[in-house]
């Protein structure tokens, strides 16, 4: 979706990775009940990105799943 409405705004803005983007596991905590003690419910995959605008601004990216092309997006949305 993102894509998507990336394309029509035909944006063009100059950036370069600082940090390419890396597809990895964060562990998803929960509480029983939403109040009770927390405990580790599991894994998620992760992608994250950080990119430089070439005015200098930095912004950065956490997305669930494996897409490095939305995650890269993201974090020039963020900049």
């Amino acid at each position: 979706m993102l894509q998507k409405h990336w394309e029509k705004l035909a944006l063009t803005p100059q950036y370069q990775s600082v940090r390419a983007p890396e597809i990895g596991l964060a562990q998803v905590r929960a509480r029983m009940g939403g109040t009770g003690n927390a405990f580790n419910m599991g894994d998620v995959t992760i992608t994250r990105s950080v990119v430089r605008l070439a005015s200098g601004e930095l912004g950065y990216s956490y997305i669930t799943g494996r897409n490095k092309r939305h995650a890269e997006l993201a974090a020039v949305v963020d900049a």
